[in-house]
C-alpha cells in the first residue's frame, strides 16, 4: 500500500506537468508503471512453439502478424504499436525501434521507449518477413487517410494521417478500421477473447492459460508482456553456444541496462543478433502437413 500511495503521488505531480506544458508524456501513467502485486511478482509465462501458433490461429486474421512478430523479437506493446513503414528494412532483415504508442489519460499519443536502451535494431526472423512485408505494403485507409506519425511546425512527432499507403510515416499495424491501436482495447476486445476460444477448442491448456480472480472466477492469466518472455525464450534456445547470447537477448528486449553492455560487446551484438534470428525461425516454424 505504501509504493502505491508514493506512486499516486508522483502520478498526480507528473500529470500536472503535463497538463501544464512542462512533459509531452507523464512516465507515470498506468501504461507505463506496473506495480508491484501484493502476492509477489506476477508468475512469467512462456509459449512453447506450439502453442504460439494455437494462439496466432485464434486470433482474427487481421492481428495475426503484430503477435506473431511481437512473440518472435519480444517488443514492447507500445514499441510494436508505434511501428512505422520507415522502421522496416525488408531488404536487410531488419526492424528498428525508435518510439512507442503511450496512452495518457485515455487519449493516444506517440513518445520516446521506455527507456533509452529501448531505441535498438533487431534482425528478423524469417519466418516473420513474408507476413510483415504485406503490412508494408497493404494499409488501411480511414476518411482522414492512413494514421501515420507526423511531426509539426515545433518537430515534435504526433499521431496524425497521410494521404499514401506507401508514406514511410504510415503506422504499420492500425485497428480494422484504420484507426491506432489502443493496447487497453486490443487485450480486452481481443487478445483476451483469442485465449479463451483457444481454451475452449482444447488448443491451449486451461491450467496455464485460465486462473481464478480475486472472487473465485476465471480470468485469462497470460498477459501480451508474456510474448516478450516467450521472445526471450525462444532468442536463448536459438543462442545455442553463440558467446553474446544474453548479450544478444537483453539487445532484442531493449532493457534498461543495455547501453552500458553494447558499448562493452557492441562488436559481439549484431552478428550474434542475426544468428539469433535464424535460430528463432527453425524453432517456431510450423511442422509440415503430412
Amino acid at each position: 500500500q505504501s509504493v502505491k500511495n508514493a506512486y499516486n503521488v508522483l502520478r498526480g505531480v507528473l500529470s500536472h506537468a503535463q497538463s501544464r506544458g512542462y512533459l509531452s508524456a507523464s512516465p507515470a501513467s498506468p501504461t507505463a508503471v506496473e506495480l508491484p502485486s501484493k502476492t509477489g511478482a506476477k508468475r512469467q509465462l512462456f509459449l512453447e512453439p506450439a502453442e504460439l501458433h494455437a494462439l496466432i490461429d485464434a486470433l482474427p486474421e487481421h492481428w495475426r502478424t503484430p503477435i506473431w512478430l511481437d512473440a518472435l523479437t519480444g517488443l514492447r506493446a507500445g514499441e510494436l504499436w508505434g511501428l512505422t513503414r520507415a522502421d522496416v528494412d525488408l531488404q536487410n532483415r531488419e526492424l528498428h525501434v525508435r518510439r512507442a504508442i503511450k496512452d495518457v489519460g485515455g487519449k493516444l499519443q506517440i513518445g520516446g521507449t521506455k527507456t533509452k536502451g529501448g531505441q535498438r535494431v533487431l534482425s528478423l526472423p524469417a519466418e516473420c518477413v513474408a507476413d510483415l512485408e504485406v503490412a508494408y505494403t497493404n494499409g488501411v485507409k480511414t476518411r482522414k487517410g492512413y494514421a501515420a506519425v507526423v511531426e509539426g511546425n515545433d518537430a515534435v512527432p504526433s499521431l496524425g494521417y497521410v494521404p499514401e499507403a506507401s508514406d514511410p510515416r504510415r503506422l504499420l499495424f492500425v485497428t480494422p478500421r484504420g484507426m491506432p491501436v489502443s493496447e487497453n482495447n486490443f487485450y480486452t476486445r481481443v487478445f483476451h477473447p483469442a485465449i479463451r476460444r483457444a481454451v475452449d477448442a482444447g488448443e491451449l491448456p486451461r491450467s496455464k492459460f485460465i486462473a481464478k480472480d480475486k472472487n473465485g472466477k476465471d480470468k485469462v492469466a497470460f498477459r501480451v508482456h508474456d510474448l516478450r518472455h516467450s521472445a526471450a525464450s525462444f532468442a536463448l534456445q536459438a543462442a545455442g553456444n553463440v558467446e553474446a547470447a544474453l548479450v544478444v537477448v537483453q539487445n532484442r528486449l531493449g532493457h534498461a541496462n543495455i547501453a552500458t553492455t553494447a558499448n562493452t560487446y557492441g562488436h559481439l551484438t549484431r552478428a550474434a543478433d542475426a544468428e539469433v534470428a535464424h535460430g528463432i525461425s527453425a524453432i517456431v516454424r510450423r511442422p509440415k502437413s503430412p
